[in-house]
């Protein structure tokens, strides 16, 4: 995946090496995003000092709205301009917003939402 984020820039998801990572796939419009956000933040601040990092892909139909939504984040924000038409959405198989996967050290894909049942616990896992 490579997408601009917020300062227009392209950033890749295969730039993120030897972290664990969390690949988001979300709109900052739906209404739990806040809730969301917080709990994202609260992993990101807890194991990204143990090479845990977030690519978040945004579909948002409005571009500033993410921006300003995403500006204060830590992580990677980038955005798709396609919306819904984008071709990453259909590589992932992603369905639904938000849906989120998880990736190895190694890059490789090793789980999604459906398959994990305790998010922090598997990050911690993976993080060791």
């Amino acid at each position: 995946i490579e997408l601009p984020d917020i300062h227009g820039k392209n950033r890749k998801l295969s730039d993120i090496r030897n972290k664990v990572v969390l690949l988001d796939f979300t709109a900052y419009s739906l209404p739990s995003s806040q809730e969301r956000i917080m709990q994202m933040r609260g992993l990101y601040d807890k194991y990204s000092s143990l090479d845990f990092d977030i690519y978040q892909v945004s579909i948002d139909p409005d571009e500033h709205y993410w921006k300003t939504a995403c500006e204060h984040l830590p992580w990677t924000c980038v955005y798709e301009s396609r919306g819904e038409a984008s071709g990453y959405l259909g590589s992932y198989l992603v369905r639904r917003l938000p849906t989120y996967f998880l990736i190895n050290r190694h890059g490789d894909l090793v789980a999604r939402d459906e398959q994990i049942d305790d998010l922090e616990k598997t990050i911690r896992l993976l993080c060791e």
